[in-house]
């Protein structure tokens, strides 16, 4: 199996991880606000926080740009 290949699945499992993760800090950063939000208002709003925190990661470039082209097969 390739490097690149064997790196693909770690990111895979990675992702998994850190999906759950903020799922559960998305969760909790609306249970500790004052936003008066619940049901589907909420499961939309925890969805949100979600979205733009993964626009916001793939954005912010400058941590990404300086590892780029670190493993190649």
């Amino acid at each position: 199996m390739s490097k690149t290949s064997q790196l693909d699945e770690m990111a895979n499992t990675v992702t998994k991880e850190i999906l759950e993760e903020l799922y559960q800090r998305s969760i909790k950063a609306l249970e500790y606000s004052d936003l008066d939000i619940e049901g589907d208002d909420f499961n939309d709003a925890s969805s949100y926080i979600m979205d733009l925190v993964i626009i916001k990661l793939k954005t912010d470039n400058s941590c990404i740009e300086s590892r780029s082209g670190l493993f190649k097969d």
